[in-house]
């Protein structure tokens, strides 16, 4: 996870009550307590809980921050495909080079033996960003469980072309 220490988990609940609204396959992460402190969010206190990216996709959120209330409108969606993806543990480097840090235990074969940690990735489908960023590269990792994604990637300073799976990593 981009600011941790390597060591954080992943895990899916099924479905979480929160108020009035239902909320299926939620998202937790573990954080460092140093992630959330005053210095690094500018907040008076340090913060307790966040909640995942997935959990709010699909509401229009309202903040009243005078009278210090929030108001959440919920849309329809599906939330059974926020963890389909390639299995790719993505960083940046220190040039703004897209990297690959390790690979999901649960990625597909196809993409467990085409590609390796320390990989740099320089297009996905035909798509190339200078420089790219994680949360762009990993949509474009995303999709349906089996689609194939073609990679041009930069492994020991050759460029190869090769291709990863989509799996359902959770």
């Amino acid at each position: 996870m981009p600011g941790g220490n390597g060591k954080e988990f992943l895990l899916r609940v099924p479905e979480v009550t929160w108020g009035p609204f239902r909320l299926r396959n939620v998202l937790f992460v573990s954080r460092p307590n140093e992630i959330y402190s005053p210095g690094t969010f500018e907040t008076p206190r340090p913060i307790s809980g966040a909640l995942g990216g997935n959990v709010l996709k699909n509401f229009r959120v309202e903040i009243d921050y005078p009278d210090g209330a929030t108001y959440l409108e919920q849309a329809a969606g599906d939330f059974d495909a926020d963890m389909n993806s390639a299995g790719l543990v993505l960083d940046v480097d220190a040039a703004n080079n897209l990297v690959v840090r390790a690979i999901s235990s649960t990625a597909a074969a196809l993409t467990e033996r085409n590609v390796r940690p320390g990989d740099q990735i320089l297009e996905i489908d035909g798509k190339r960003e200078i420089p790219w960023k994680i949360i762009d590269a990993s949509q474009a990792l995303s999709g349906a469980v089996g689609e194939s994604k073609r990679l041009l990637i930069k492994r020991d300073g050759i460029e190869v072309q090769t291709s990863v799976v989509v799996a359902g990593l959770l």
